[in-house]
């Protein structure tokens, strides 16, 4: 596999290392250590790992995991996504070219839930500026081919206010929030704003229901009273990037 065709499967930059990829990925850990993920083409599949350095990484940062009775919660994470922790300790999951954005979705899945989990080993919060790169990840999986926009211009609401968004997909308008109070009321005035007047455009909110999902059941229900709100599971099960286990 090249980066040529690995950036027209996959749509994110990489660079050869061998008969395999490194993809740049946007994610990082808690210490700044950037997600590393690899590809390489394996007869009709696309094999994606990520060669040892997520566990490499946890024993950096102090997590015994010397004992692999101890890689139980990573195991149990990557099930969810339906990779695999192999017992070299890669994590690894094949996956068919013609799809393999999805195969390549379920494993930065996985190591976005290894490093989740890492904070709470650790203690540190989690940059939110994250959650807005996952979600135009899964938003890119679940609607192939409509174009997602990082940085949409600001738009006028009813009050004269100017708005910012986090993403644009497809003429929608996308924001993504923690489970918290401040946030869900400034996505309501958002609602507000855009749908009074002559202004009339589609606004999403993805709340993240990983940490806390009742606190995001709430949040969503209160905002699902002016809008359209959806926890960050449903775009993660609507993309492919969870198992159809979970999904029932």
């Amino acid at each position: 596999m090249n980066c040529e065709n690995f950036e027209q499967l996959i749509g994110m930059r990489c660079n050869p290392i061998g008969d395999a990829v490194g993809v740049i990925t946007p994610f990082a850990f808690s210490d700044g250590d950037g997600i590393e993920v690899f590809a390489q083409q394996a007869g009709s599949q696309v094999h994606f790992f990520d060669d040892g350095f997520t566990l490499m990484h946890l024993h950096g940062v102090g997590i015994d995991l010397t004992d692999t009775k101890r890689w139980q919660p990573l195991r149990a994470i990557a099930d969810i996504y339906g990779t695999t922790l192999n017992k070299q300790g890669v994590f690894e999951v094949l996956w068919p070219t013609e799809n393999a954005a999805h195969g390549f979705a379920r494993l930065v899945s996985t190591l976005l839930g290894v490093a989740s989990w890492e904070r709470e080993q650790v203690g540190v919060s989690q940059d939110s500026s994250w959650l807005v790169d996952e979600v135009a990840m899964y938003m890119k999986q679940w609607k192939p081919g409509i174009a997602v926009n990082p940085k949409p211009p600001a738009v006028k609401g009813f009050s004269g206010k100017m708005l910012a968004f986090d993403l644009e997909v497809g003429g929608q308008f996308v924001d993504a929030i923690n489970p918290r109070g401040q946030s869900t009321n400034a996505a309501i005035r958002k609602f507000v704003e855009l749908n009074t007047g002559e202004t009339n455009r589609e606004y999403l909110v993805v709340v993240d229901d990983r940490t806390n999902p009742e606190a995001a059941r709430q949040e969503v229900e209160i905002i699902g009273q002016v809008g359209v709100a959806w926890p960050m599971s449903k775009l993660i099960k609507a993309s492919g990037a969870m198992t159809t286990k979970v999904m029932q």
